[in-house]
């Protein structure tokens, strides 16, 4: 687990505040599982595709490849690769899932490839294969806050468990864009065993102009197989990603140009969802007290911080 970011620990309070701009329609949701094929010496290059959804709330694929080739010893093998990924979105959390095996897994120098470069032969042999699932938000939040008031930041709990075998390794990443640019927040390794995910951080400044702050967040899950020379044959390869439970913005906390906290009154979706706010953005503290003028909310604050500290339960 590694968290690229936190928010500042401050604490202030401003009693005036702006008013904000009128909302958008709705939040826009984006949501995508692949499972592909990936030239291991440039796994940048175009794979090939061997299963595709893409939708915008939600997203699936399930199936199963067979590839034939030459095992270690030279002797003809089929293995199969079996396949999962899901994906679901709505207005303050995202929701992603993979999962696979490769059953009889085998590698030999010498089979032909299965891409090469950008020419992808069907009866070759992969080295690599993966299943992926990414799903994302972005909305325009009407942002009332006090004097000063510049941008603002997401406070976001997740919640998960990765499992990965030999050759095999599940990768979550977390993304954060606004005006200000993009940036990964939030990252999850596992090259092998079990990572359990319980964690809180906090996105980069978004940047609040007449009363509206854009924002997106995206969720990234990546589970590759590695059929190559440091393969195990005779072992089958398997792992899954379960991030189901759940990607969430808890709150957010406001600041001016300086870095200064500045209080918010209120940040409200296009949709009208409304989320807590705090007077420092450290998600990791029990101690966060609400906005004094958003006891309304305090209900919703007080989960989304219960959220974030209980006790793994995976």
């Amino acid at each position: 687990m590694r968290v690229l970011q936190f928010g500042l620990g401050v604490v202030a309070i401003v009693s005036a505040f702006a008013a904000p701009l009128a909302a958008n329609a709705a939040p826009i949701f984006y949501s995508e599982t692949v499972a592909d094929v990936i030239n291991a010496t440039n796994p940048w290059a175009t794979g090939a595709n061997l299963a595709l959804d893409q939708g915008s709330s939600s997203a699936s694929i399930s199936g199963s490849t067979n590839f034939t080739g030459l095992n270690l010893a030279g002797n003809p093998t089929t293995s199969t690769f079996q396949y999962g990924s899901s994906t679901s979105a709505s207005s303050g959390s995202l929701k992603a899932q993979v999962d696979g095996t490769v059953a009889n897994p085998y590698y030999n120098a010498a089979n032909a490839p299965y891409i090469y470069e950008n020419t992808i032969n069907p009866d070759g042999s992969p080295t690599l294969v993966r299943v992926r699932a990414n799903v994302s938000m972005s909305d325009s939040l009407n942002v009332v806050g006090g004097p000063g008031l510049a941008f603002i930041k997401a406070n976001i709990g997740i919640d998960g468990k990765s499992e990965a075998s030999i050759s095999s390794s599940v990768n979550a990443y977390v993304f954060a864009t606004s005006t200000l640019g993009s940036q990964m927040v939030w990252y999850d390794q596992n090259y092998g065993g079990t990572s359990l995910v319980d964690d809180a951080f906090s996105t980069q400044g978004l940047s609040v102009s007449g009363g509206v702050s854009a924002i997106e967040i995206s969720l990234r899950l990546e589970l590759s197989f590695y059929l190559n020379e440091w393969l195990f044959e005779g072992y089958d390869l398997f792992g899954s990603g379960d991030f189901f439970n759940t990607l969430t913005i808890n709150s957010f906390s406001g600041f001016d140009a300086n870095g200064n906290p500045v209080d918010l009154a209120s940040v409200t979706g296009s949709d009208g969802s409304s989320f807590a706010t705090v007077r420092f953005a450290d998600p990791g503290d029990p101690n966060q007290v609400p906005e004094p003028t958003s006891f309304a909310l305090i209900g919703i604050g007080l989960a989304g911080l219960a959220a974030a500290r209980r006790q793994r339960t995976h």
